[in-house]
Protein backbone atom coordinates (compact mmCIF):
# COMPACT_ATOMS: atom_id res chain seq x y z
CA UNK A 1 0.00 0.00 0.00
CA UNK A 2 1.60 3.36 -0.95
CA UNK A 3 2.30 5.79 1.96
CA UNK A 4 0.35 8.63 0.40
CA UNK A 5 -1.87 9.31 -2.64
CA UNK A 6 -1.07 12.19 -4.82
CA UNK A 7 -2.96 13.73 -7.74
CA UNK A 8 -2.42 17.35 -9.51
CA UNK A 9 -0.38 19.15 -6.75
CA UNK A 10 -2.78 17.49 -3.36
CA UNK A 11 -1.27 15.29 -1.39
CA UNK A 12 -2.77 13.00 1.35
CA UNK A 13 -1.22 10.66 3.96
CA UNK A 14 -1.81 9.90 7.40
CA UNK A 15 -0.22 12.96 8.25
CA UNK A 16 -2.93 15.06 6.72
CA UNK A 17 -4.21 16.88 3.12
CA UNK A 18 -1.27 18.78 1.64
CA UNK A 19 -0.75 21.12 -1.38
CA UNK A 20 2.45 21.18 -3.60
CA UNK A 21 3.68 24.72 -5.40
CA UNK A 22 6.62 24.76 -7.14
CA UNK A 23 7.88 20.89 -5.82
CA UNK A 24 7.16 22.30 -2.21
CA UNK A 25 4.54 21.88 0.79
CA UNK A 26 2.24 25.40 -0.01
CA UNK A 27 -0.28 24.66 2.48
CA UNK A 28 -0.90 21.64 4.71
CA UNK A 29 -3.84 20.56 7.04
CA UNK A 30 -3.02 17.99 9.66
CA UNK A 31 -5.09 14.78 10.22
CA UNK A 32 -6.13 15.57 13.69
CA UNK A 33 -6.99 19.33 12.93
CA UNK A 34 -9.60 18.29 10.27
CA UNK A 35 -12.76 18.52 10.87
CA UNK A 36 -14.36 18.57 7.34
CA UNK A 37 -13.82 18.37 3.60
CA UNK A 38 -15.65 19.51 0.65
CA UNK A 39 -14.86 19.68 -3.22
CA UNK A 40 -15.47 22.82 -4.77
CA UNK A 41 -15.21 24.46 -8.32
CA UNK A 42 -14.61 27.57 -6.77
CA UNK A 43 -11.78 31.22 -6.54
CA UNK A 44 -8.66 30.20 -5.16
CA UNK A 45 -7.93 32.72 -2.57
CA UNK A 46 -8.76 31.86 1.10
CA UNK A 47 -9.85 35.57 1.13
CA UNK A 48 -11.51 36.80 -1.70
CA UNK A 49 -13.19 39.76 -1.07
CA UNK A 50 -10.06 40.87 1.41
CA UNK A 51 -8.02 40.06 -1.10
CA UNK A 52 -10.38 42.34 -3.86
CA UNK A 53 -10.42 44.92 -1.37
CA UNK A 54 -6.72 45.27 -1.74
CA UNK A 55 -5.95 44.24 -5.15
CA UNK A 56 -8.45 46.70 -6.94
CA UNK A 57 -6.53 50.19 -5.26
CA UNK A 58 -3.45 48.40 -6.13
CA UNK A 59 -3.88 47.77 -9.45
CA UNK A 60 -5.45 51.67 -9.98
CA UNK A 61 -2.13 52.73 -8.65
CA UNK A 62 -0.50 50.86 -11.38
CA UNK A 63 -2.74 52.30 -13.85
CA UNK A 64 -2.02 55.85 -12.55
CA UNK A 65 1.53 55.22 -12.74
CA UNK A 66 1.65 53.88 -16.46
CA UNK A 67 -0.71 56.43 -17.96
CA UNK A 68 1.14 59.22 -16.11
CA UNK A 69 4.50 58.19 -17.96
CA UNK A 70 2.55 57.26 -21.18
CA UNK A 71 1.32 61.26 -20.93
CA UNK A 72 4.34 61.98 -20.36
CA UNK A 73 3.31 64.20 -16.44
CA UNK A 74 6.13 61.61 -14.90
CA UNK A 75 9.23 61.07 -15.42
CA UNK A 76 11.12 57.39 -14.88
CA UNK A 77 11.70 58.06 -11.49
CA UNK A 78 11.51 55.64 -8.11
CA UNK A 79 8.25 56.43 -7.66
CA UNK A 80 7.09 55.48 -11.49
CA UNK A 81 8.96 52.15 -10.84
CA UNK A 82 7.00 51.51 -6.98
CA UNK A 83 3.66 52.12 -8.60
CA UNK A 84 4.35 50.03 -11.68
CA UNK A 85 5.65 47.40 -9.15
CA UNK A 86 2.69 48.08 -7.10
CA UNK A 87 0.37 48.07 -10.28
CA UNK A 88 1.31 44.19 -10.80
CA UNK A 89 1.22 43.12 -7.25
CA UNK A 90 -2.56 44.71 -7.58
CA UNK A 91 -3.07 42.13 -10.74
CA UNK A 92 -1.77 38.92 -9.15
CA UNK A 93 -3.58 39.54 -6.76
CA UNK A 94 -7.19 39.75 -8.30
CA UNK A 95 -6.12 37.05 -10.88
CA UNK A 96 -6.16 35.04 -7.65
CA UNK A 97 -9.37 36.19 -6.69
CA UNK A 98 -10.67 35.79 -10.23
CA UNK A 99 -8.94 32.14 -11.00
CA UNK A 100 -11.28 28.96 -10.25
CA UNK A 101 -9.83 26.11 -10.21
CA UNK A 102 -11.29 22.57 -8.61
CA UNK A 103 -10.16 22.95 -4.60
CA UNK A 104 -10.80 20.74 -1.37
CA UNK A 105 -11.87 23.24 0.91
CA UNK A 106 -10.96 21.58 4.69
CA UNK A 107 -12.34 23.27 7.36
CA UNK A 108 -9.57 22.78 10.15
CA UNK A 109 -10.75 24.38 13.93
CA UNK A 110 -12.93 26.98 12.65
CA UNK A 111 -10.48 27.89 9.91
CA UNK A 112 -11.45 27.50 6.03
CA UNK A 113 -7.52 26.30 4.10
CA UNK A 114 -8.38 26.07 -0.17
CA UNK A 115 -5.96 23.88 -1.41
CA UNK A 116 -6.24 24.06 -4.76
CA UNK A 117 -6.02 21.03 -7.71
CA UNK A 118 -3.77 22.34 -10.24
CA UNK A 119 -5.14 23.53 -13.90
CA UNK A 120 -4.81 20.09 -15.62
CA UNK A 121 -7.02 18.08 -12.59
CA UNK A 122 -10.23 16.45 -14.19
CA UNK A 123 -13.40 16.05 -12.39
CA UNK A 124 -13.72 12.76 -13.35
CA UNK A 125 -10.01 11.63 -11.99
CA UNK A 126 -10.86 14.11 -8.84
CA UNK A 127 -14.43 11.66 -8.19
CA UNK A 128 -11.37 8.61 -8.50
CA UNK A 129 -8.81 10.28 -6.28
CA UNK A 130 -11.79 10.84 -3.49
CA UNK A 131 -12.95 7.29 -3.86
CA UNK A 132 -9.05 5.93 -3.22
CA UNK A 133 -8.96 8.43 -0.45
CA UNK A 134 -11.94 7.65 1.29
CA UNK A 135 -11.38 3.85 1.02
CA UNK A 136 -7.51 4.47 1.90
CA UNK A 137 -7.80 6.84 5.12
CA UNK A 138 -10.64 7.18 6.04
CA UNK A 139 -11.25 10.89 5.41
CA UNK A 140 -14.90 11.65 3.88
CA UNK A 141 -14.45 14.91 1.28
CA UNK A 142 -17.88 15.56 0.26
CA UNK A 143 -18.63 17.08 -2.98
CA UNK A 144 -21.86 18.53 -4.86
CA UNK A 145 -20.13 19.02 -8.07
CA UNK A 146 -21.53 16.11 -11.04
CA UNK A 147 -20.06 15.00 -14.24
CA UNK A 148 -20.97 16.69 -17.32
Amino acid sequence: MPKHLEYEDIIVSDRGIFEMQHGRIGAKVFRPDIDSVHLAYASTANRPLLEAAIGIPLFACGVYGLISWLVGRMAVSDILFILLVVGVVGVGMLYDVFRRRYVLVVMSRGVIHKLAFSRYALLEDIDCFRQQVQAQYEIIIESDLSRQ
